[in-house]
């Protein structure tokens, strides 16, 4: 699933707003070494990305409300389009800065 560019600018808008804009990989190289990371392991102070974060959580929102008829449909359609859900943007950033917090004061 992959957030439309509306979506996905509105995503990084709220990240920012929360401030969180610092912890956003720099560029590519660093998203994919943050990313191998988390693939790795854990999620820790050094591989943390909200907007990755705040997207993963997006994903995982929408997996969980799919009926197998959605599946042909889905594929390639933003979630927060496909079941009109634009205030899953504010809450994913809001729990990708929970989620930085706990991590933080571990």
């Amino acid at each position: 699933m992959k957030l439309c560019k509306a979506h996905w600018d509105k995503l990084v808008e709220a990240i920012q707003a929360d401030g969180l804009g610092e912890l956003v990989p720099p560029g590519p190289l660093e998203f994919a070494r943050r990313r191998h990371s988390r693939m790795e392991g854990a999620v820790t102070v050094d591989n943390f990305d909200p907007v990755a974060i705040a997207n993963d959580l997006i994903s995982i929102w929408a997996a969980n409300g799919l009926r197998p008829r959605d599946l042909q449909w889905l594929i390639g359609s933003c979630p927060i389009c496909y079941f009109d859900m634009p205030q899953w943007i504010e809450k994913a950033s809001h729990d990708s800065g929970e989620l930085w917090q706990k991590i933080r004061s571990a």
